[in-house]
């Protein structure tokens, strides 16, 4: 490979960060509203008092929450592996930088499933809050990039680190819960043992195929004949289950199913990092849009969320399909006679966001329709078509538009996930819960579902706001 004398300049996608932090604010909020609300406000899948899994079919947002993360983590992966590449990594060093990562998160999984206040199995009092706000310090120290360690002595990051991780072990050392046991290596937290597996799965494929786009659609192609050869009564997983069980890992094979939509999002990010390498300074300057079509593409582009869960909900499947061939044509045609880079960017958007919504309202009847758990098909493409569609609207807004103040919380959000995604839990509501807060608010919230929702909202937004002031203080949480 042909090493050129200046390294091409890599500009960050805004509009990815702000669809992953757009994931994080839905996976806060819907962990909280209140029961007695619509719906469409909770997943479609509930247990009953036996603890059987109830299904119903069609999709909420809440159900989009999940696979946007994992789409918006494949898109990125181009971006992260990518850059070590051309700075020099070699194949086996990356490949065991991805181990290391996919094993460090599902350790913070781990981590997880065992620090949270709820699982002592009694009501948290200081001491359970405490130990939770010490494991929240020891993973800023031990995972944290932090700004006050720059330009010390080489000893001082690796020293601060180690203190960290022995401040984490030392946590769950002590852990005793009411029942009498301690750490427990089988409790996790499920979303990011998946995402961590997802990760290495994806991220292996990528590598394998960077330099062939055919040979990563047959990868995924492969995926879905896993799949379909176990719906089709195969003996693959009848033999392999029993070992996932043994290992307290049933959930595998879903989270290999979820690595579809990761693998997908590489494709995706295939195209986002082509063009931010070979785009202008100036390429941001020009939409080569009248305003009306602005205003078309701004109304457009999030409807096909926004209606096509309507359609959905409410099982109009095949009206939503004639509601999104009509809109997909409508940005079409917006967009054809403009040849601005921009607008080249959307135009090879849409056409992969109109694939994934096709296909998945055409295959919505198979698997007894489309649901998110047991997750089938349509699911998954779905889900893809209306990630895409809103991605190519964020970029409107902040590429075109420049107009990315009024989703700037999201994109410094979405910037810091890991960080985002234990604030509130870890930080945050212990917090509350030790000022008092909690104890005052509980009963107002418990007034009304409109009171309870709007303490939801306040409690996600505190989460937010914290995670902001965090991160434009330039403190991350990374692996």
């Amino acid at each position: 490979m042909t090493k050129t004398t200046q390294p091409q300049k890599e500009t960050r996608l805004l509009a990815l960060d702000i669809l992953r932090g757009l994931a994080i604010f839905g996976m806060i909020f819907s962990g909280m509203v209140p029961m007695g609300l619509p719906r469409w406000m909770h997943h479609d899948q509930w247990f009953d008092a036996n603890g059987v899994l109830q299904t119903l079919i069609g999709l909420t947002w809440v159900d989009l929450v999940f696979p946007f993360f994992l789409f918006s983590m494949g898109a990125a992966i181009p971006f992260a592996l990518g850059r070590r590449l051309d700075k020099g990594s070699s194949i086996p060093n990356t490949v065991g930088h991805v181990l290391w990562r996919g094993v460090v998160i599902m350790a913070f999984a781990i981590y997880l499933g065992n620090a949270g206040a709820w699982g002592y199995g009694r009501t948290p009092d200081l001491g359970i809050w405490l130990r939770v706000i010490g494991g929240f310090v020891g993973l800023a120290l031990f995972l944290g990039r932090l700004p006050f360690l720059e330009n010390r002595p080489s000893w001082v990051k690796p020293a601060v680190k180690g203190a960290g991780l022995l401040l984490i072990i030392g946590l769950m050392a002590t852990l005793r819960r009411a029942d009498g046991t301690g750490f427990d290596q089988t409790k996790c937290d499920i979303i990011i043992m998946v995402l961590g597996i997802d990760y290495i799965l994806a991220s292996f494929v990528w590598l394998s195929s960077r330099t062939s786009f055919k040979l990563r659609v047959a990868l995924i192609i492969g995926m879905f004949a896993i799949r379909f050869h176990h719906l089709g009564g195969g003996p693959l997983y009848p033999a392999i289950i029993p070992w996932l069980d043994y290992f307290k890992m049933s959930f595998l094979p879903n989270a290999t199913f979820h690595a579809i939509v990761v693998m997908c999002g590489t494709l995706i990010g295939d195209l986002l990092r082509g063009w931010s390498l070979k785009k202008k300074s100036d390429s941001r300057m020009a939409l080569g849009l009248s305003t009306g079509q602005i205003l078309g593409l701004m109304l457009i582009l999030p409807s096909f969320t926004i209606a096509g869960l309507c359609f959905l909900q409410a099982r109009y499947v095949y009206s939503g399909l004639l509601f999104t061939l009509s809109g997909l044509l409508i940005v079409h045609a917006l967009l054809r006679k403009s040849d601005s880079e921009l607008t080249d960017l959307m135009k090879e958007l849409l056409q992969w966001g109109a694939f994934f919504l096709i296909i998945g309202y055409i295959i919505e009847p198979f698997e007894g329709g489309v649901k998110k758990q047991p997750s089938t098909p349509a699911y998954y493409f779905i889900s893809m078509g209306m990630a895409t569609t809103l991605l190519m609207f964020f970029t409107l807004i902040v590429d075109g538009l420049k107009k990315g103040f009024w989703v700037g919380f999201l994109r410094v959000v979405g910037s810091n996930p890991m960080l985002a995604y234990i604030m509130g839990g870890h930080l945050v509501f212990p917090i509350f819960h030790l000022s008092g807060v909690m104890k005052v608010m509980g009963p107002v919230a418990d007034i009304s579902v409109a009171m309870g929702t709007l303490w939801a909202l306040t409690l996600t937004l505190a989460s937010i706001g914290v995670t902001y002031l965090f991160t434009r203080a330039k403190i991350y949480l990374r692996v």
